[in-house]
Protein backbone atom coordinates (compact mmCIF):
# COMPACT_ATOMS: atom_id res chain seq x y z
CA UNK A 1 0.00 0.00 0.00
CA UNK A 2 2.74 2.41 0.87
CA UNK A 3 4.52 1.84 -2.45
CA UNK A 4 1.34 2.46 -4.38
CA UNK A 5 0.67 5.70 -2.45
CA UNK A 6 4.14 7.00 -3.13
CA UNK A 7 3.83 6.24 -6.85
CA UNK A 8 0.46 8.07 -7.05
CA UNK A 9 1.87 11.13 -5.32
CA UNK A 10 4.87 11.22 -7.69
CA UNK A 11 2.59 10.92 -10.73
CA UNK A 12 0.43 13.83 -9.46
CA UNK A 13 3.44 16.08 -8.98
CA UNK A 14 4.64 15.39 -12.53
CA UNK A 15 1.17 16.10 -13.96
CA UNK A 16 0.95 19.44 -12.13
CA UNK A 17 4.41 20.44 -13.40
CA UNK A 18 3.46 19.63 -16.99
CA UNK A 19 0.18 21.55 -16.65
CA UNK A 20 2.02 24.58 -15.19
CA UNK A 21 4.37 24.69 -18.17
CA UNK A 22 1.59 24.26 -20.71
CA UNK A 23 -0.60 27.20 -19.49
CA UNK A 24 2.41 29.48 -19.49
CA UNK A 25 2.33 30.61 -15.88
CA UNK A 26 5.54 32.44 -15.15
CA UNK A 27 7.35 30.86 -12.32
CA UNK A 28 9.27 32.95 -9.83
CA UNK A 29 12.88 33.36 -10.89
CA UNK A 30 12.32 32.25 -14.51
CA UNK A 31 12.37 34.28 -17.76
CA UNK A 32 8.86 33.07 -18.46
CA UNK A 33 7.41 31.81 -21.72
CA UNK A 34 7.48 33.88 -24.98
CA UNK A 35 4.33 35.86 -25.57
CA UNK A 36 2.95 37.20 -28.94
CA UNK A 37 1.08 40.45 -29.13
CA UNK A 38 0.42 43.33 -31.57
CA UNK A 39 1.35 45.73 -28.75
CA UNK A 40 4.70 45.64 -26.98
CA UNK A 41 4.70 44.44 -23.44
CA UNK A 42 4.63 47.12 -20.75
CA UNK A 43 8.14 48.17 -20.00
CA UNK A 44 9.48 46.72 -23.27
CA UNK A 45 9.96 48.23 -26.74
CA UNK A 46 9.86 46.79 -30.21
CA UNK A 47 11.76 49.83 -31.53
CA UNK A 48 15.40 49.29 -32.50
CA UNK A 49 18.00 50.94 -30.22
CA UNK A 50 18.50 54.62 -30.98
CA UNK A 51 15.07 55.04 -32.72
CA UNK A 52 12.01 56.83 -31.39
CA UNK A 53 8.66 55.17 -31.95
CA UNK A 54 5.35 56.92 -32.50
CA UNK A 55 4.11 56.45 -28.98
CA UNK A 56 7.30 57.94 -27.56
CA UNK A 57 6.96 60.96 -29.83
CA UNK A 58 3.32 61.42 -28.83
CA UNK A 59 4.12 61.21 -25.12
CA UNK A 60 7.09 63.55 -25.52
CA UNK A 61 5.00 66.08 -27.44
CA UNK A 62 2.25 65.99 -24.86
CA UNK A 63 4.77 66.55 -22.05
CA UNK A 64 6.36 69.48 -23.86
CA UNK A 65 2.97 71.02 -24.66
CA UNK A 66 1.80 70.82 -21.10
CA UNK A 67 5.10 72.10 -19.73
CA UNK A 68 5.37 75.22 -21.94
CA UNK A 69 2.50 77.78 -21.76
CA UNK A 70 1.00 79.05 -25.00
CA UNK A 71 2.67 82.23 -26.28
CA UNK A 72 0.36 85.21 -26.86
CA UNK A 73 -0.58 85.73 -30.51
CA UNK A 74 1.62 88.25 -32.34
CA UNK A 75 0.14 91.70 -32.85
CA UNK A 76 1.20 91.70 -36.50
CA UNK A 77 2.36 89.29 -39.11
CA UNK A 78 6.16 89.10 -38.79
CA UNK A 79 7.86 90.62 -41.79
CA UNK A 80 4.69 92.24 -43.09
CA UNK A 81 3.90 95.06 -40.69
CA UNK A 82 5.94 97.27 -38.41
CA UNK A 83 4.78 97.95 -34.88
CA UNK A 84 6.14 100.64 -32.60
CA UNK A 85 5.98 104.36 -32.04
CA UNK A 86 5.46 106.77 -34.91
CA UNK A 87 9.00 108.03 -34.38
CA UNK A 88 10.45 104.51 -34.59
CA UNK A 89 8.66 103.82 -37.86
CA UNK A 90 9.80 107.15 -39.30
CA UNK A 91 13.40 106.48 -38.24
CA UNK A 92 13.29 103.07 -39.92
CA UNK A 93 11.87 104.61 -43.10
CA UNK A 94 14.28 107.55 -43.44
CA UNK A 95 17.39 105.74 -42.24
CA UNK A 96 20.51 107.94 -42.33
CA UNK A 97 18.44 111.04 -43.14
CA UNK A 98 16.35 110.71 -39.97
CA UNK A 99 18.51 112.93 -37.67
CA UNK A 100 18.14 115.85 -40.09
CA UNK A 101 14.38 115.39 -40.51
CA UNK A 102 13.45 114.58 -36.93
CA UNK A 103 12.85 118.14 -35.70
CA UNK A 104 10.71 119.06 -38.70
CA UNK A 105 8.57 115.93 -38.41
CA UNK A 106 8.22 116.44 -34.65
CA UNK A 107 6.29 119.64 -35.44
CA UNK A 108 3.81 117.66 -37.53
CA UNK A 109 3.27 114.42 -35.62
CA UNK A 110 3.71 113.10 -32.09
CA UNK A 111 6.81 110.94 -32.45
CA UNK A 112 6.24 109.14 -29.13
CA UNK A 113 2.64 108.18 -29.86
CA UNK A 114 1.65 104.73 -31.00
CA UNK A 115 0.01 104.60 -34.44
CA UNK A 116 -3.70 103.89 -34.59
CA UNK A 117 -2.98 100.88 -36.82
CA UNK A 118 0.28 99.04 -37.55
CA UNK A 119 2.14 100.52 -40.49
CA UNK A 120 1.93 97.96 -43.32
CA UNK A 121 4.82 97.28 -45.65
CA UNK A 122 4.62 99.43 -48.75
CA UNK A 123 3.73 96.64 -51.18
CA UNK A 124 0.64 95.89 -49.08
CA UNK A 125 -1.00 99.23 -49.99
CA UNK A 126 -0.20 99.42 -53.70
CA UNK A 127 -3.59 98.08 -54.81
CA UNK A 128 -5.34 100.78 -52.79
CA UNK A 129 -3.04 103.44 -54.19
CA UNK A 130 -3.80 102.34 -57.75
CA UNK A 131 -7.50 102.98 -57.11
CA UNK A 132 -6.92 106.37 -55.47
CA UNK A 133 -4.35 107.70 -57.92
CA UNK A 134 -6.80 109.25 -60.35
CA UNK A 135 -8.53 112.59 -60.81
CA UNK A 136 -11.30 112.82 -58.23
CA UNK A 137 -14.66 114.51 -58.78
CA UNK A 138 -13.66 117.12 -56.20
CA UNK A 139 -10.67 118.07 -58.35
CA UNK A 140 -12.87 118.50 -61.42
CA UNK A 141 -15.22 120.68 -59.37
CA UNK A 142 -12.26 122.80 -58.32
CA UNK A 143 -11.20 123.22 -61.94
CA UNK A 144 -14.75 124.15 -62.91
CA UNK A 145 -14.84 126.81 -60.22
CA UNK A 146 -11.59 128.24 -61.60
CA UNK A 147 -12.62 128.37 -65.24
CA UNK A 148 -16.35 129.12 -65.04
CA UNK A 149 -18.64 131.32 -62.94
CA UNK A 150 -20.67 129.68 -60.18
CA UNK A 151 -23.58 127.66 -61.51
CA UNK A 152 -25.91 129.41 -61.25
CA UNK A 153 -24.52 132.87 -60.75
CA UNK A 154 -26.00 134.85 -57.88
CA UNK A 155 -26.68 138.48 -57.24
CA UNK A 156 -24.01 138.44 -54.54
CA UNK A 157 -21.43 137.05 -56.99
CA UNK A 158 -22.25 139.71 -59.59
CA UNK A 159 -22.06 142.51 -57.04
CA UNK A 160 -18.74 141.27 -55.62
CA UNK A 161 -17.01 140.62 -58.94
CA UNK A 162 -18.46 143.07 -61.45
CA UNK A 163 -20.78 145.78 -60.22
CA UNK A 164 -20.08 149.29 -59.05
CA UNK A 165 -21.94 150.27 -55.92
CA UNK A 166 -24.46 152.42 -57.77
CA UNK A 167 -25.78 149.63 -59.97
CA UNK A 168 -28.33 147.07 -58.81
CA UNK A 169 -29.37 143.73 -60.29
CA UNK A 170 -32.13 141.30 -59.44
CA UNK A 171 -33.20 137.72 -60.20
CA UNK A 172 -34.32 138.67 -63.73
CA UNK A 173 -30.77 139.78 -64.53
CA UNK A 174 -29.40 136.54 -63.10
CA UNK A 175 -31.65 134.48 -65.39
CA UNK A 176 -30.66 136.59 -68.39
CA UNK A 177 -26.94 136.17 -67.65
CA UNK A 178 -27.36 132.42 -67.23
CA UNK A 179 -28.92 132.17 -70.66
CA UNK A 180 -25.86 133.94 -72.09
CA UNK A 181 -23.46 131.54 -70.32
CA UNK A 182 -25.09 128.25 -71.40
CA UNK A 183 -22.84 127.62 -74.38
CA UNK A 184 -19.66 128.57 -72.55
CA UNK A 185 -20.49 126.30 -69.60
CA UNK A 186 -21.05 123.32 -71.92
CA UNK A 187 -17.69 123.89 -73.60
CA UNK A 188 -15.91 124.18 -70.26
CA UNK A 189 -17.48 120.92 -69.09
CA UNK A 190 -16.30 119.10 -72.20
CA UNK A 191 -12.75 120.42 -71.83
CA UNK A 192 -12.72 119.38 -68.19
CA UNK A 193 -13.73 115.82 -69.04
CA UNK A 194 -11.02 115.70 -71.71
CA UNK A 195 -8.50 117.05 -69.21
CA UNK A 196 -9.50 114.40 -66.71
CA UNK A 197 -8.97 111.61 -69.24
CA UNK A 198 -5.51 112.87 -70.17
CA UNK A 199 -4.49 113.29 -66.53
CA UNK A 200 -5.75 109.81 -65.59
CA UNK A 201 -3.62 108.35 -68.37
CA UNK A 202 -0.56 110.18 -67.07
CA UNK A 203 -1.29 108.98 -63.53
CA UNK A 204 -1.38 105.36 -64.68
CA UNK A 205 2.15 105.80 -65.99
CA UNK A 206 3.28 107.57 -62.83
CA UNK A 207 1.92 104.76 -60.67
CA UNK A 208 3.68 102.11 -62.73
CA UNK A 209 7.01 103.93 -62.59
CA UNK A 210 6.76 105.07 -58.96
CA UNK A 211 6.69 108.78 -59.77
CA UNK A 212 5.08 109.91 -56.53
CA UNK A 213 6.27 110.85 -53.06
CA UNK A 214 5.45 108.68 -50.07
CA UNK A 215 6.24 108.59 -46.38
CA UNK A 216 4.68 107.34 -43.16
CA UNK A 217 2.26 109.68 -41.36
CA UNK A 218 3.44 112.96 -42.91
CA UNK A 219 5.03 113.60 -46.28
CA UNK A 220 7.61 116.40 -46.26
CA UNK A 221 9.45 115.45 -49.42
CA UNK A 222 8.69 116.66 -52.94
CA UNK A 223 11.02 114.68 -55.15
CA UNK A 224 8.35 113.87 -57.75
CA UNK A 225 5.87 116.75 -57.27
CA UNK A 226 7.02 120.00 -58.83
CA UNK A 227 5.91 123.39 -57.48
CA UNK A 228 4.97 124.13 -61.09
CA UNK A 229 2.38 121.34 -61.16
CA UNK A 230 -1.07 122.62 -62.14
CA UNK A 231 -2.61 119.55 -60.54
CA UNK A 232 -1.68 118.02 -57.17
CA UNK A 233 -3.37 115.50 -54.97
CA UNK A 234 -2.64 113.09 -52.15
CA UNK A 235 -3.96 109.95 -50.50
CA UNK A 236 -3.70 108.68 -46.92
CA UNK A 237 -3.65 104.88 -46.83
CA UNK A 238 -3.32 103.07 -43.49
CA UNK A 239 -0.59 105.32 -42.16
CA UNK A 240 1.10 106.09 -45.49
CA UNK A 241 0.80 109.55 -47.06
CA UNK A 242 1.30 109.68 -50.84
CA UNK A 243 1.44 112.81 -53.00
CA UNK A 244 1.59 113.24 -56.77
CA UNK A 245 1.22 115.96 -59.34
CA UNK A 246 1.25 116.77 -63.06
CA UNK A 247 2.95 119.63 -64.87
CA UNK A 248 1.51 121.21 -67.98
CA UNK A 249 4.53 120.22 -70.07
CA UNK A 250 4.20 116.49 -69.40
CA UNK A 251 1.81 116.03 -72.34
CA UNK A 252 1.27 118.32 -75.37
CA UNK A 253 -2.49 117.86 -75.10
CA UNK A 254 -2.48 119.38 -71.63
CA UNK A 255 -1.26 122.70 -72.95
CA UNK A 256 -4.01 122.77 -75.55
CA UNK A 257 -6.76 121.94 -73.06
CA UNK A 258 -5.57 124.40 -70.42
CA UNK A 259 -5.29 127.16 -73.02
CA UNK A 260 -8.85 126.42 -74.20
CA UNK A 261 -10.15 126.57 -70.64
CA UNK A 262 -8.48 129.91 -70.04
CA UNK A 263 -9.94 131.26 -73.27
CA UNK A 264 -13.42 130.11 -72.28
CA UNK A 265 -13.06 131.68 -68.83
CA UNK A 266 -12.17 135.04 -70.37
CA UNK A 267 -15.05 134.77 -72.85
CA UNK A 268 -17.64 134.20 -70.16
CA UNK A 269 -16.28 137.12 -68.13
CA UNK A 270 -16.70 139.36 -71.16
CA UNK A 271 -20.24 138.10 -71.71
CA UNK A 272 -21.19 139.04 -68.14
CA UNK A 273 -19.51 142.42 -68.43
CA UNK A 274 -21.29 143.16 -71.71
CA UNK A 275 -24.69 142.34 -70.20
CA UNK A 276 -24.09 144.50 -67.14
CA UNK A 277 -22.81 147.35 -69.30
CA UNK A 278 -26.21 147.44 -70.99
CA UNK A 279 -27.89 148.18 -67.64
CA UNK A 280 -26.11 151.49 -67.16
Amino acid sequence: MNARLVAAIAFGICAVALLWTWIGVERPGSAGPERHSLLPARGSSSTPPGAVDGSTRAVSASVQTSAVPDAPPPTTSPGLERVGSIGANLAAFYGAAWPELRSELAQRVDLDAAPDVPLPEWDRVLDELREKMRVRDAIVDRWRHRYAPPDPVSVEYLVEKFLPTDLAVDSRDVRAIESVLVEGRAEVQQRLEDLRVVCDGILVQKFASGQYDRAPYSNIRAEHVSPRAFYRDFAAIRGWVVTWGIEEGEDPELSVLLADLERLRERMVREIEQYLAGLK
